[in-house]
């Protein structure tokens, strides 16, 4: 008999536990549908942000597959001409600018792509399959393209300059370039 007491206050007890379990999980759950509920508006509102911003016969636009050389307009850059001067820093800096504003109208963007003098460090010995890295570096002068304010998510500027940079091997004018990221990106 004493055991039956034993049984049924254990019982009693798993029950309450049970019971307690329940309405902690029912309140979390009512939380998550909260937070769940908040996501959901968030989105709608995003939803219905892009939709106002598409003018009557536009279209969204749709991430770039292929990036552009925003530079091939800037018959300074790869001018073979243009090779033959031997150029100072600023003197690139300020080609680099005009290039720069001529591929990016600033007022109607919302970001500035500017060009600047900076330091670089650069291996002193080329890389090599096979071999460790080469941990010797310089420093050497260079241009720095920063990019800043606000991007679209689709704007292809970051990819673009840096696939312009690339296809130069990296040297605008015979310095030295890269391109610096300051910009938040947009959804």
């Amino acid at each position: 008999m004493k055991m039956n007491k034993m049984m049924k206050m254990t019982v009693i007890a798993i029950c309450g536990m049970m019971l307690t379990s329940a309405a902690m999980a029912q309140s979390a759950i009512q939380q998550l549908q909260l937070q769940a509920g908040d996501d959901a508006v968030s989105a709608s509102s995003q939803i219905q942000a892009v939709r106002a911003a598409i003018q009557p016969g536009g279209q969204l636009v749709s991430v770039p597959l292929n990036a552009k050389d925003v530079f091939a307009q800037c018959q300074a850059i790869d001018s073979k001409a243009m090779e033959l001067v031997e150029w100072t820093l600023p003197q690139a800096v300020g080609v680099m600018q005009h290039c720069l504003d001529k591929s990016f109208n600033q007022e109607s963007l919302g970001y500035t792509v500017t060009a600047k003098s900076a330091k670089f460090f650069v291996p002193l010995c080329a890389p090599a399959p096979g071999r460790m890295a080469c941990q010797a570096m310089k420093e050497v002068d260079g241009i720095q393209i920063t990019v800043e304010g606000q991007i679209l998510t689709g704007d292809s500027v970051l990819m673009d300059l840096n696939f312009s940079l690339k296809k130069r091997d990296g040297k605008i004018l015979g310095f030295r370039a890269s391109v610096d990221n300051q910009a938040a990106i947009l959804k």
